[in-house]
């Protein structure tokens, strides 16, 4: 189950390249960062996944960030994916507010600062701001899409007895 949550987060992001990369960057296989909620070994996925997509997409000249992105990009989405199953029984109103943070503010500072060292040394201050926020923009849409998979998923009782 494993191996084929990654399977599905990296086909999601290359068959969306080159949006997957861009520095508005709309990944919705980040969406998949929600499973740890239901099927928590389903993080190991997403980060062999983001891995994956990261290292394909550095080879074949779609992802801007190169290389690097392989290592910084799977650490961010190993910490942010390990801080929503950490926080996953934290909610208000039935809704894990926080580990939807979680994912929201470590992908988008991460990554934000990933892209402005790589893309815009120039200018630290600006660069960060608007990538961060671009990045955070975008993992709101994939975490609320991703809950809304989660939930329906769970109804189905597609993870039990994994």
């Amino acid at each position: 189950m494993i191996c084929l949550i990654g399977a599905i987060y990296t086909a999601i992001s290359l068959l969306m390249a080159p949006l997957s990369y861009a520095g508005i960057q709309i990944r919705l296989a980040e969406a998949l960062n929600m499973i740890v909620l239901v099927y928590p070994a389903g993080g190991y996925g997403v980060i062999l996944g983001c891995f994956l997509t990261n290292l394909i997409g550095a080879m074949q000249g779609l992802n801007v960030l190169g290389l690097i992105d392989s290592v910084v990009g799977t650490i961010a989405t190993a910490i942010a994916v390990y801080l929503a199953y950490r926080f996953r029984n934290v909610r208000y109103k039935k809704i894990p507010w926080l580990s939807m943070l979680c994912i929201v503010l470590v992908n988008g500072i991460i990554i934000g600062m990933e892209m402005t060292l790589v893309l815009m040394k120039d200018n630290m201050f600006y660069g960060f701001v608007i990538f961060a926020l671009e990045i955070m923009v975008s993992e709101v849409i994939s975490v609320l899409i991703g809950y809304w998979l989660v939930n329906e998923l769970d109804k189905r009782s597609v993870f039990e007895g994994k």
